[in-house]
């Protein structure tokens, strides 16, 4: 077999180290000297002979990370770095691990790193994860020489002090990882003190200690100074509880303008609970950050959002207390205009106004994924025409309309997931098959109603291929469905077509039979039931002590028929006499009527 023309060699977790021991390493891999990449992650490949490297012409990259059986390096480090091939540019020398911070045969100290000057190609060197393979700090100097280095990872690697200087000499260097170091320190310069870091455009400070409201009391903050091209920083988990004009002050030291330059600022796992108006503003004369683009303030319990800066194109607010009735924290994100990426997830929102993203006419993806939404409006997309992933899982909606989705020509993903939609209609369906960009929609985790006349949701999950995992999908409702198959269950033909007619007609039929039975004996007896009304008013009456002799013209009205002679004799000779001997001084009115009412005033 020829090998000569092999380009790349993986050997990561496997155990060769016996090719090595004896010192046939060199021939064994002589025959793909002129392999470009090889990777030895995890083995005992150096055990042996520590030379082998040297039979590689081309080698370019190089994995020598070790995570042996007893996570030690190799015990003669400054031969194994000697020998490194020269044309080498990346060289990955991950977890490694020191038995002790200082005196550790695996711990690289300036001489072990002269070891590795002689790689004039060399443009990236990372000792990730590897625990106190620079003891316990980096010295002085320690990476002067590296000229052409542009990428160093030093992240996790047990550092508790940089001295000034440290980087000095790399003024090449564009991404410098410093994460999960305790350092602490905070007034070294580590570019020394003319603040030699012209290139320098990303930074990462996570975990560090460096930027705590701890350390951030005492001033001056020296570590950011003259780095005019930092375009991204992490400042994540640093313990920071306020970004007001003290702690910014204090890390950025206004006089060098190194904030003026920063496009990507990331502050996750923090605690900082509002974001400033005055430093995230529109207004340029007081922004600290006039070309930010990206800002990511995850998990950090965020509750208020002050006026952020209008050319973000990238906003995470992830994870925060952002919660209300209404999306009135929201409102600050109105305005961003060339926002692409937003990405509310994991709060607390119930509702959404219709023009939150109304003025988002470049928006391509929104996560507002694991709130409490039980609506959304059919026009809050209406204006985000270049959406092409949307990401609603983990929320309370019931319904879910087309046309909320309808003028997106370049959707080509949507994510219901895990909400409690029994169904999707036939009217969204459609939607689906007929958009030629969309490839994915994702409804699993809802409670699926399998009842009568839903065979044609179940058609189409077996006709479309845009839905994934659709044979995991199980019914909710009814009962007597519950944890069948969304794919295979069968409709009850008997239940559907013969017992659900009959017990809508009998539930029709049974209600207007009680009405009429409570109607008909409330008519019958409908005197009876108004007696005690009359009563009740005869009572209130009485007891208003109502008098009329203040307004009454007459004591007595009298209207009888003067055409019968019985009834005038009677009035005239019987009653007439009866009540003007009952009381003396009485003004009768008397009206020849077919009537006879009369009413005395008291």
């Amino acid at each position: 077999m020829d090998l000569s023309s092999l380009k790349t060699i993986n050997l990561s977790g496997s155990r060769v180290a016996s090719n090595c021991v004896y010192g046939t390493g060199a021939d064994f891999f002589y025959p793909v000297r002129k392999v470009l990449k090889l990777n030895v992650t995890d083995t005992d490949f150096f055990f042996g002979d520590q030379r082998v490297l040297s039979v590689f012409e081309q080698l370019e990259v190089l994995d020598i990370g070790f995570n042996s059986p007893y996570r030690r390096c190799p015990k003669d480090a400054d031969t194994l770095l000697n020998n490194l091939p020269p044309t080498l540019a990346e060289v990955y020398m991950r977890r490694w691990r020191a038995e002790e911070p200082a005196s550790a045969s695996c711990a690289l100290d300036r001489t072990s790193l002269d070891g590795l000057k002689h790689l004039t190609n060399l443009t990236l060197l990372s000792f990730q994860y590897s625990d106190r393979v620079f003891g316990i700090g980096l010295g002085k100097d320690l990476f002067n020489g590296f000229k052409k280095l542009r990428s160093l990872d030093i992240r996790f690697c047990g550092l508790t002090t940089i001295e000034s200087g440290a980087f000095s000499g790399l003024n090449l260097l564009e991404d410098l990882f410093l994460a999960g170091n305790p350092i602490g320190s905070r007034n070294i310069q580590p570019f020394g003190p003319t603040g030699a870091g012209p290139h320098l455009i990303f930074l990462d400070l996570t975990s560090t200690d460096i930027i705590s409201d701890n350390t951030l009391q005492y001033r001056p903050f020296k570590m950011l100074m003259s780095m005019p091209k930092l375009k991204e920083l992490s400042l994540s988990r640093n313990f920071i509880h306020a970004f007001d004009a003290f702690h910014l002050e204090t890390i950025f030291n206004f006089q060098n303008l190194t904030h003026r330059s920063i496009t990507h600022l990331t502050l996750d796992d923090n605690f900082i609970s509002a974001l400033s108006d005055h430093f995230f503003g529109s207004d340029y004369s007081c922004s600290l950050f006039p070309c930010l683009t990206h800002l990511n303030v995850r998990r950090n319990g965020l509750k208020l959002i002050g006026e952020l800066c209008p050319n973000l194109k990238h906003l995470d607010l992830g994870q925060n207390k952002l919660f209300a009735n209404y999306d009135k924290n929201l409102n600050a994100i109105r305005q961003l205009r060339w926002l692409q990426y937003l990405s509310i997830r994991d709060n607390r929102l119930r509702n959404l106004s219709e023009g939150l993203l109304s003025s988002m006419d470049h928006l391509t993806y929104v996560d507002l994924s694991k709130n409490e939404l039980s609506h959304l409006s059919r026009s809050l997309f209406a204006r985000n025409v270049r959406l092409k992933q949307i990401d609603l899982s983990w929320n309370l909606l019931t319904t879910i309309d087309e046309v909320m989705f309808s003028k997106m020509s370049t959707l080509e993903s949507v994510d219901l997931s895990n909400n409690r939609l029994p169904a999707v209609t036939p009217e969204m369906t459609s939607f689906v098959d007929s958009h030629l960009a969309l490839t994915t929609f994702k409804i699993s985790g809802n409670p699926f109603n399998c009842g009568c006349g839903m065979t044609y949701f179940q058609d189409w999950l077996k006709k479309t291929a845009k839905v994934p995992e659709v044979k995991y999908f199980k019914c909710s409702f009814p009962s007597s469905m519950m944890a069948e198959y969304v794919y295979s269950f069968v409709e009850d033909e008997f239940q559907c077509r013969i017992t659900l007619p009959l017990m809508i007609f009998g539930s029709i039929f049974g209600g207007l039979l009680l009405t009429m039975m409570c109607v008909l004996p409330c008519y019958k007896y409908r005197w009876y039931l108004g007696h005690p009304r009359v009563v009740a008013r005869a009572v209130i009456d009485r007891l208003r002590m109502v008098r009329f002799e203040h307004t009454c013209m007459y004591d007595a009205f009298i209207s009888y028929n003067n055409d019968d002679e019985q009834d005038s004799d009677w009035v005239t000779n019987v009653l007439l006499p009866s009540v003007e001997e009952e009381r003396e001084n009485q003004t009768v009115c008397y009206i020849y009527r077919m009537l006879m009412v009369i009413w005395f005033c008291a």
